[in-house]
């Protein structure tokens, strides 16, 4: 036998019985959000093209178009905005 398979035949014995064990109690898997699309026109477009984003990053999304809203709504009105 060479050396090459010698050692790789010890390491494999070595390591399979704790390849075993792991085996019997998998960790936990994340389930992946589903993804929500939706149809969306650009301004100054006349198509609509499909948007995909998670439940939480459509709800990021609306928060922020909120806050661009009415900080834009309150320019000029001597309240402060986070567009500043």
């Amino acid at each position: 036998m060479s050396l090459k398979f010698s050692l790789v035949l010890a390491v494999s014995l070595v390591a399979a019985p704790a390849l075993a064990q792991d085996a019997g109690n998998p960790a936990p898997v994340e389930a992946k959000e589903k993804k929500v699309c939706r149809r969306v026109t650009p301004t100054g477009s006349i198509v609509a093209k499909s948007v995909c984003h998670t439940k939480a990053e459509w709800k990021q999304i609306e928060e922020e178009n909120s806050r661009n809203t009415e900080a834009f709504r309150n320019r000029g009105k001597g309240r402060p905005t986070d567009l500043e």
